[in-house]
């Protein structure tokens, strides 16, 4: 191996790091970030993690293209995992939108599961960059 071929293989490695490490993401800020009662705030920072996660799973369905064939398959396989999740979200965040008062409070146990799921489901497909 030629030492310009090193450095891009050093150098693909560093990004797919890179990725990953923006995956580190921490579940429980999902519902700790404000007041219980701030049913707007909360919204709004969940939407804000959730387009971050799909931000990554675009990023990776970039990168995906040029994964080997076996790889690129199972990652293919995650990746529909991770996107459905994220329209399961999605759907649960216009229900909390949509409900009236105290009821969004109810909502939120299953929004908060269905976020950790789709958080997952991003880390797992990005462990096929490893």
């Amino acid at each position: 191996m030629t030492h310009h071929t090193e450095d891009r293989v050093t150098e693909g490695k560093e990004q797919r790091q890179e990725e990953i490490d923006r995956l580190e993401i921490d579940e429980s800020t999902a519902y700790t970030f404000t007041a219980p009662d701030d049913k707007e705030a909360y919204i709004r920072k969940l939407e804000e993690q959730v387009e971050h996660l799909k931000s990554i799973i675009d990023t990776m369905t970039a990168k995906g293209e040029k994964l080997d064939e076996a790889v690129r398959e199972d990652f293919e396989a995650q990746k529909k995992i991770a996107r459905n999740r994220y329209e399961v979200v999605k759907g649960k965040l216009d229900d909390m939108r949509g409900a009236g008062g105290e009821a969004w409070k109810e909502l939120r146990r299953g929004t908060e599961g269905a976020w950790k799921e789709l958080a997952g489901a991003v880390k797992s497909a990005a462990g096929k960059f490893k």
